[in-house]
């Protein structure tokens, strides 16, 4: 859980000074994840897609996770 924090502070950090990346925003996804925070998962996934998240490798791990804690696609589930 300490690397989890210390990430999610680095992310957090990082998305003060630059909030238009998608990449900080779905790692900060994944983070919420794994941290079983749905609402803020949901909401940084979806800041993440509109902003034009186009990294496959990240995607494809966004959605592993979120079938993994049993979630899903917000987008899909129309939330």
């Amino acid at each position: 859980l300490g690397n989890l924090e210390e990430a999610e502070a680095a992310f957090a950090e990082s998305n003060v000074y630059e909030n238009n990346d998608p990449e900080v925003w779905a790692y900060l996804s994944l983070i919420c994840l794994q941290t079983q925070r749905r609402l803020e998962a949901e909401q940084s996934y979806k800041f993440a897609v509109n902003l034009g998240l186009n990294d496959q490798a990240l995607l494809t791990a966004l959605h592993s996770q979120q079938q993994a804690v049993g979630y899903g696609n917000p987008l899909l589930l129309g939330v």
